[in-house]
């Protein structure tokens, strides 16, 4: 039982390090720019779609504006703030994507390589400390759907995809062809 809980626990922590040594100092474009922006005007109150219209789900300006609003009250600025969440999340897909390999082929070691593979998408690794950006977000709830599904958890399952739908319209297709 303690290894079942402590693998995904130290490649949390791992995925941490290796997201916080890449540094929360990147590029703000365009769209990340929108993100935080978005989020801003959530953490302020007002409803998404409402002040910007981004082509994305609600979440997606949700869960920045929920970072936004807690970097208030620990005096951190909105962009940080939104980077620190992100960095948070991306670490918590790689703990539940050793969850989900070590499930899924009944092996730890795959447990713990398929997360260490994960690490190196540039990609992902630049979504994790530059964003904020909505993959991040529904990444992390299209895995958590897939872990429930494999353990027969369809109600939770359920909700899983509806969050990663409400984050970005396509993950609801991933999550249809899993369940099939």
């Amino acid at each position: 039982r303690p290894r079942r809980v402590g693998d995904p626990v130290l490649v949390g922590l791992v995925a941490l390090v290796v997201y916080g040594l890449h540094g929360f100092d990147g590029l703000l474009d365009r769209d990340l720019g929108m993100f935080v922006y978005g989020g801003e005007h959530v953490a302020h109150g007002t409803s998404p779609y409402v002040a910007i219209f981004n082509t994305v789900g609600p979440l997606a300006d949700a869960v920045p504006g929920l970072a936004i609003w807690l970097g208030h009250f620990a005096g951190v600025g909105p962009i940080l703030s939104a980077r620190l969440l992100f960095t948070v999340l991306s670490a918590a897909c790689c703990s539940l994507l050793c969850v989900l390999a070590r499930d899924a082929l009944g092996s730890r070691t795959a447990g713990l390589v398929a997360p260490a593979v994960f690490l190196t998408f540039e990609g992902f690794l630049s979504l994790a400390s530059d964003g904020p950006r909505e993959k991040t977000t529904m990444v992390l709830f299209v895995l958590a759907c897939l872990v429930l599904l494999g353990r027969r958890k369809w109600m939770w399952a359920g909700v899983c995809a509806a969050l990663a739908t409400l984050t970005w319209q396509p993950a609801l297709a991933v999550a249809v062809v899993a369940l099939v």
